[in-house]
């Protein structure tokens, strides 16, 4: 029987990125805690990614196992992460001053390896609090709960860093080889190296790079530009005795029901937001609804009257934003991006966690 690769989550994100990430939370974070995902793909598609994969009960059985039997290794994670985090910052900003060549694969080595160790404790900060929603706590664990939110409401910028990163490096790339055209953004760390080192990509190549944009998937550390359908990738996963989970068909509804991140009650008109480069849609009388939002779309969260999302629990982006912004926002709703659309009037009502078509 085939093995069901689960929908995860789908948000912004610049590809070259991806491939630290890929790292991080299978063969990093398999050394960490014993457990790394080896099976899942990225799909990546005009500036947005959907993560598919196998073996998240096995991660929850981990996580739980850490924070009831194991609070000596829990503190070893927490200590550690604001150093390594603070060391992420610093380099993605030091992208916007790159000198030469050299300096500039020297600093994707020491930012990809940092990029990758950070994931084991990103993984364990940001899943605790949601695997435990529905368990109970004494005041001492409650505690360490509360701790842990507020850490990762204080750092939950690594994808933004990574896209800044590589934002920065891509541009010093352009103005380089101004006579390619090509899309660095669309390119894997190596690639980069690669040009960086003097390797000259032929035509063959730089269009096959560029179409990468219409959508491709990471597999096995690899870009596979000519999946772009789902049934040409469950035909391609086959292989590997794998298949991407079955989207359900969602019924037209006109109420949604979902988890409360910040109270209050808004009207406006649905933009939905899958991008950076969708943004420009957004203004003061809209309501955004996207899969899962980064600190990325925030020139957009800061302009919109509320917030509607698919995915995430207490600690993910959206909850902390709007908090910060005293905006409406619901969250895990499953199926707003798929029942609602651009244009559509609709009642946000975050204090019951319902929004309704008007």
């Amino acid at each position: 029987m085939k093995k069901v690769l689960d929908k995860i989550l789908t948000h912004t994100a610049t590809l070259s990125a991806l491939f630290g990430y890929y790292q991080g939370i299978s063969k990093i974070m398999k050394n960490n805690l014993g457990f790394g995902f080896s099976k899942f793909i990225f799909y990546y598609k005009k500036g947005s990614m959907t993560e598919y994969r196998y073996g998240s009960h096995l991660l929850k059985k981990i996580i739980l196992n850490i924070f009831n039997k194991r609070p000596k290794f829990e503190k070893k994670l927490l200590d550690t992460f604001p150093s390594d985090y603070k060391k992420l910052e610093e380099l993605s900003d030091h992208s916007k001053r790159i000198k030469n060549d050299n300096e500039a694969i020297n600093k994707i080595f020491e930012f990809e390896k940092t990029f990758q160790n950070i994931w084991t404790p990103v993984m364990y900060i940001y899943w605790l609090p949601i695997f435990l929603e529905s368990e109970k706590v004494n005041k001492e664990q409650k505690r360490r709960i509360d701790k842990i939110i507020k850490i990762r409401s204080q750092r939950d910028r690594e994808y933004v860093l990574a896209q800044y990163f590589y934002d920065h490096l891509c541009l010093y790339l352009r103005n380089k080889f101004n006579y390619l055209k090509m899309d660095f953004t669309l390119c894997s760390p190596e690639e980069l190296i690669d040009s960086l080192r003097g390797k000259k990509f032929g035509q063959n190549k730089i269009k096959k790079i560029n179409s990468r944009e219409k959508g491709c998937i990471i597999f096995r550390d690899q870009i596979y530009s000519n999946l772009k359908k789902v049934s040409e990738i469950n035909e391609f996963l086959s292989e590997y005795n794998l298949i991407l989970e079955k989207e359900e068909k969602v019924k037209k509804v006109n109420k949604i029901k979902g988890k409360s991140a910040n109270p209050g009650q808004a009207k406006g008109k649905v933009v939905l937001l899958f991008s950076k480069n969708e943004m420009k849609k957004v203004d003061k009388e809209t309501i955004i609804v996207s899969p899962m939002t980064t600190p990325y779309l925030n020139p957009a969260l800061k302009k919109c009257k509320a917030i509607i999302t698919d995915e995430g629990g207490i600690t993910c982006h959206a909850a902390i934003i709007a908090r910060e912004l005293k905006k409406p926002c619901i969250i895990g709703t499953k199926i707003a991006t798929k029942v609602l659309k651009d244009g559509d009037k609709v009642l946000v009502d975050a204090d019951k966690g319902v929004v309704r078509k008007i």
